[in-house]
Protein backbone atom coordinates (compact mmCIF):
# COMPACT_ATOMS: atom_id res chain seq x y z
CA UNK A 1 0.00 0.00 0.00
CA UNK A 2 1.27 3.41 -0.91
CA UNK A 3 0.23 6.56 0.87
CA UNK A 4 0.92 9.92 -0.65
CA UNK A 5 1.08 13.07 0.79
CA UNK A 6 0.70 16.27 -0.82
CA UNK A 7 1.15 19.48 0.38
CA UNK A 8 -0.50 23.16 -1.63
CA UNK A 9 0.33 26.57 -0.79
CA UNK A 10 -3.51 27.44 -1.55
CA UNK A 11 -6.65 26.23 -0.86
CA UNK A 12 -9.12 25.46 -3.85
CA UNK A 13 -12.28 26.36 -3.74
CA UNK A 14 -14.41 25.67 -0.17
CA UNK A 15 -12.01 23.45 1.09
CA UNK A 16 -11.03 23.42 4.27
CA UNK A 17 -7.52 21.86 5.94
CA UNK A 18 -7.81 18.50 7.95
CA UNK A 19 -6.95 18.58 11.40
CA UNK A 20 -5.45 14.76 12.03
CA UNK A 21 -6.10 13.36 15.29
CA UNK A 22 -3.53 11.57 17.70
CA UNK A 23 -3.23 9.58 20.08
CA UNK A 24 -4.61 6.02 21.04
CA UNK A 25 -7.36 7.21 22.54
CA UNK A 26 -8.98 8.91 20.00
CA UNK A 27 -9.07 5.56 18.37
CA UNK A 28 -10.80 3.46 21.20
CA UNK A 29 -13.59 0.86 20.49
CA UNK A 30 -17.55 1.89 19.55
CA UNK A 31 -16.54 5.70 19.23
CA UNK A 32 -18.87 7.29 16.96
CA UNK A 33 -17.45 7.99 13.44
CA UNK A 34 -17.89 9.85 9.72
CA UNK A 35 -16.81 8.22 6.69
CA UNK A 36 -16.53 10.11 3.49
CA UNK A 37 -15.07 9.05 0.21
CA UNK A 38 -15.96 9.10 -3.39
CA UNK A 39 -16.60 5.72 -4.20
CA UNK A 40 -19.64 4.12 -6.15
CA UNK A 41 -20.56 7.14 -8.40
CA UNK A 42 -17.69 8.56 -10.67
CA UNK A 43 -19.00 11.06 -12.79
CA UNK A 44 -19.45 10.37 -16.25
CA UNK A 45 -17.35 13.64 -17.93
CA UNK A 46 -15.44 16.11 -16.60
CA UNK A 47 -17.73 18.76 -17.58
CA UNK A 48 -20.48 17.34 -15.50
CA UNK A 49 -20.96 18.82 -12.11
CA UNK A 50 -18.43 17.51 -9.43
CA UNK A 51 -20.25 14.82 -6.98
CA UNK A 52 -20.81 14.91 -3.64
CA UNK A 53 -18.69 12.33 -1.30
CA UNK A 54 -20.52 9.53 -0.16
CA UNK A 55 -20.89 10.30 3.52
CA UNK A 56 -22.07 7.36 6.03
CA UNK A 57 -22.01 7.54 10.24
CA UNK A 58 -20.52 4.03 12.34
CA UNK A 59 -18.79 3.58 15.26
CA UNK A 60 -15.00 1.80 15.57
CA UNK A 61 -15.60 -1.98 15.85
CA UNK A 62 -12.11 -3.22 16.36
CA UNK A 63 -8.60 -1.81 17.13
CA UNK A 64 -5.70 -3.82 16.69
CA UNK A 65 -2.40 -3.05 18.35
CA UNK A 66 0.64 -3.96 17.54
CA UNK A 67 4.18 -3.06 17.14
CA UNK A 68 4.63 -0.93 14.54
CA UNK A 69 8.16 -0.44 13.30
CA UNK A 70 10.79 -2.91 13.46
CA UNK A 71 12.79 -3.74 16.44
CA UNK A 72 9.85 -2.93 18.42
CA UNK A 73 8.25 -3.96 21.17
CA UNK A 74 5.36 -1.22 21.52
CA UNK A 75 1.84 -1.87 20.56
CA UNK A 76 0.63 0.82 18.75
CA UNK A 77 -2.78 1.21 16.66
CA UNK A 78 -1.96 -0.32 13.91
CA UNK A 79 -5.50 -0.99 11.96
CA UNK A 80 -9.47 -0.30 12.57
CA UNK A 81 -12.09 -1.59 11.69
CA UNK A 82 -15.74 0.95 11.17
CA UNK A 83 -18.99 0.04 10.85
CA UNK A 84 -19.48 3.16 8.80
CA UNK A 85 -20.03 2.55 4.96
CA UNK A 86 -17.45 2.09 2.98
CA UNK A 87 -17.88 1.67 -0.68
CA UNK A 88 -15.96 0.73 -3.69
CA UNK A 89 -13.84 3.52 -4.95
CA UNK A 90 -14.00 5.00 -1.28
CA UNK A 91 -10.28 3.97 -0.62
CA UNK A 92 -8.34 6.66 0.48
CA UNK A 93 -11.21 8.84 2.17
CA UNK A 94 -11.34 9.59 5.50
CA UNK A 95 -12.56 8.85 9.02
CA UNK A 96 -13.25 11.34 11.04
CA UNK A 97 -14.36 11.86 14.51
CA UNK A 98 -18.28 12.79 15.01
CA UNK A 99 -17.52 16.34 17.09
CA UNK A 100 -17.66 19.65 16.10
CA UNK A 101 -13.51 19.87 14.99
CA UNK A 102 -14.22 16.66 12.47
CA UNK A 103 -10.85 14.98 12.98
CA UNK A 104 -9.34 12.78 10.38
CA UNK A 105 -8.55 9.60 12.29
CA UNK A 106 -7.27 7.74 9.43
CA UNK A 107 -7.27 6.50 5.99
CA UNK A 108 -10.33 4.09 4.12
CA UNK A 109 -7.76 0.80 2.64
CA UNK A 110 -10.30 -1.82 2.04
CA UNK A 111 -13.74 -3.07 2.47
CA UNK A 112 -14.35 -6.79 3.87
CA UNK A 113 -15.27 -9.51 1.25
CA UNK A 114 -15.65 -13.34 1.85
CA UNK A 115 -13.22 -14.97 -0.25
CA UNK A 116 -15.46 -18.22 -1.22
CA UNK A 117 -18.49 -16.08 -2.13
CA UNK A 118 -16.46 -12.78 -3.17
CA UNK A 119 -19.57 -10.71 -1.27
CA UNK A 120 -18.29 -7.38 -0.25
CA UNK A 121 -19.36 -5.93 2.39
CA UNK A 122 -19.88 -2.02 3.04
CA UNK A 123 -20.69 -2.13 6.48
CA UNK A 124 -17.40 -3.14 6.90
CA UNK A 125 -13.88 -1.06 6.41
CA UNK A 126 -10.42 -1.72 7.33
CA UNK A 127 -8.71 1.94 8.27
CA UNK A 128 -5.00 3.11 8.21
CA UNK A 129 -5.10 5.01 11.68
CA UNK A 130 -3.24 8.63 12.00
CA UNK A 131 -0.69 7.31 14.27
CA UNK A 132 0.93 5.90 10.59
CA UNK A 133 -0.44 8.48 8.92
CA UNK A 134 1.44 11.25 10.80
CA UNK A 135 4.68 8.39 11.22
CA UNK A 136 4.90 8.35 7.35
CA UNK A 137 4.62 12.47 7.05
CA UNK A 138 7.26 12.76 9.81
CA UNK A 139 9.84 10.55 8.14
CA UNK A 140 9.26 12.79 4.59
CA UNK A 141 9.96 15.99 6.46
CA UNK A 142 13.22 14.43 7.79
CA UNK A 143 14.38 12.77 4.79
CA UNK A 144 13.69 9.34 6.47
CA UNK A 145 11.83 6.13 5.66
CA UNK A 146 9.52 3.82 7.82
CA UNK A 147 10.26 0.17 8.45
CA UNK A 148 7.02 -1.40 9.44
CA UNK A 149 7.09 -4.57 11.06
CA UNK A 150 6.62 -7.62 9.25
CA UNK A 151 3.45 -8.79 11.38
CA UNK A 152 1.93 -5.53 10.33
CA UNK A 153 2.35 -5.87 6.85
CA UNK A 154 0.45 -9.42 7.10
CA UNK A 155 -1.99 -7.53 8.75
CA UNK A 156 -2.52 -5.27 6.20
CA UNK A 157 -2.47 -7.78 2.99
CA UNK A 158 -5.03 -9.61 5.66
CA UNK A 159 -2.61 -12.59 5.81
CA UNK A 160 -2.71 -14.82 9.34
CA UNK A 161 -0.86 -12.81 11.82
CA UNK A 162 -1.32 -14.94 14.87
CA UNK A 163 -1.14 -18.96 15.21
CA UNK A 164 -4.41 -20.68 15.38
CA UNK A 165 -5.73 -22.36 18.64
CA UNK A 166 -7.30 -25.05 17.04
CA UNK A 167 -4.24 -25.34 14.80
CA UNK A 168 -2.37 -25.42 17.96
CA UNK A 169 -4.25 -28.62 19.57
CA UNK A 170 -4.44 -30.31 16.16
CA UNK A 171 -0.97 -30.18 15.76
CA UNK A 172 0.08 -31.42 19.40
CA UNK A 173 -2.46 -34.49 19.15
CA UNK A 174 -5.16 -33.14 20.47
CA UNK A 175 -6.37 -30.95 23.86
CA UNK A 176 -4.70 -33.06 27.07
CA UNK A 177 -6.74 -32.90 30.64
CA UNK A 178 -5.03 -34.69 33.10
CA UNK A 179 -7.38 -35.26 35.85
Amino acid sequence: MDIVYLVFDTIFGDALPVTIASGDELIAQMNHITSVGFGLYPPQSLSEKPIMPLVSNGTISQVVKLPLLQHSKCPEVALFSVSAACWNGSSGGGIFTRTSDRRLLGMITSNGRVDATGTIHPQLGFIIPSNVILLGWEAIKHGGEVHLSDTVIRLWRMQKTHEDVHENIERSGGLKVKL
